[in-house]
C-alpha cells in the first residue's frame, strides 16, 4: 500500500473531524439574550449590564499590544467600565456569528465594529441554575488604521490550534501533570458544573489531581478527540470530546498565541450523558 504523504495525511485527518454544529433555536436565543447584555454594557459603559451576562468568578485573557498575555478579573474589569462610562461609545455593528451549544456548555464568538477597530470574541459558557452565564471571555483586536501585521494562513494556524488542543488533551488523558502544565498557561482556570453549581478550579490544582489519579494506577484511559477549531488571530477555540466509562464530556477551550505559541487559557467541561 502507497504511504500517505504529510500533507495528506493531515488532510485526511482534517476531514475526519465534525465541524461545530448550529445550536438548538432555543438555545441560541438564551445565549443571545445573555450576550445582549455584554452588548448594550459595552455600548452604555454600565457594569451593571455586564454583571448580567458574567459569572462574577469569570476571567478575561487577551494578547496586549506589547504582545503579553494579560488576564482579568471581572471585579476589575467591572470597576474600570465604570471609571470610564462617559467615554462609552455605541458600537457600529454587532452580530453573533456562530454559537455551539453541547449539553449546558457552549461557546459564541462574537463581531463588533467600531470606529477605528474590529473586534472578535470567544465567549465561553455554561448554564449555571437554568441561566447562560458566560465564565470565560478572550479577545482579538484589528485596528483599522494601522498596517495589517504579516499572519500565518488560516489552515496553518487552524493546525496549530488543533495541535495544542490535541496536546491538552493528551495531557489529561494520560494523568501527565507536567505536559498539561506545558500545554496550559499558569493562570489557566477550568470551570464546570457540579450538582448545578459552577466551580472553577485553577491549573495547580489540577496538575495535583493528574499526579494523583497517575499515582494510583486506577485510571482509565478515555476515547478522545478535537472535534472542531475556530480562530481569529491571536485567538482560538477548540471542542474536545471524550468518553470515559460510558459517559460523554465535551470540553470548549480557549487559546491565545503569544511569543509563536499558542497555550490554552481556560476550559469549559460538562459531563452529557451516563
Amino acid at each position: 500500500m502507497a504511504r500517505l504523504t504529510h500533507a495528506a495525511a493531515l488532510a485526511a485527518v482534517t476531514l475526519s473531524f465534525s465541524p461545530w454544529t448550529p445550536a438548538p433555536p432555543a438555545e441560541r436565543a438564551a445565549i443571545e439574550e445573555t450576550v445582549g447584555h455584554y452588548f448594550k454594557g459595552g455600548d452604555t459603559g454600565s457594569s451593571a449590564e455586564m454583571r448580567k451576562a458574567f459569572h462574577p468568578t469569570a476571567m478575561m485573557f487577551f494578547v496586549d499590544k506589547e504582545g503579553a498575555m494579560t488576564g482579568v478579573s471581572m471585579p476589575e474589569w467591572f470597576t474600570r467600565i465604570d471609571a470610564s462610562t462617559k467615554d462609552a461609545k455605541p458600537a457600529l455593528s454587532r452580530k453573533v456569528a456562530m454559537v455551539d451549544v453541547d449539553g449546558d456548555a457552549a461557546v459564541a464568538k462574537l463581531v463588533s465594529t467600531q470606529p477605528n477597530m474590529q473586534i472578535e470574541d470567544y465567549m465561553f459558557l455554561l448554564k449555571v441554575g437554568g441561566s447562560w452565564r458566560i465564565v470565560g471571555k478572550i479577545f482579538h483586536r484589528t485596528e483599522t488604521a494601522a498596517a495589517p501585521a504579516p499572519a500565518a494562513s488560516p489552515e496553518s494556524e487552524s493546525s496549530a490550534v488543533r495541535a495544542a488542543a490535541e496536546a491538552l488533551m493528551q495531557a489529561v488523558d494520560a494523568n501527565d501533570a507536567q505536559k498539561l502544565g506545558a500545554a496550559a498557561d499558569a493562570r489557566a482556570v477550568s470551570y464546570t458544573l457540579y450538582e448545578g453549581q459552577l466551580v472553577g478550579v485553577p491549573l495547580a490544582e489540577l496538575q495535583a489531581r493528574l499526579a494523583a489519579r497517575k499515582k494510583s494506577g486506577t485510571a482509565e484511559k478515555p476515547e478522545s478527540r478535537v472535534a472542531a477549531v475556530d480562530v481569529e488571530g491571536n485567538c482560538g477555540a477548540a471542542k474536545i470530546e471524550r468518553t470515559l466509562s460510558g459517559a460523554r464530556y465535551v470540553d470548549y477551550a480557549s487559546l491565545l498565541k503569544v511569543d509563536g505559541k499558542w497555550k490554552v487559557v481556560g476550559v469549559v467541561s460538562v459531563r452529557r450523558s451516563a
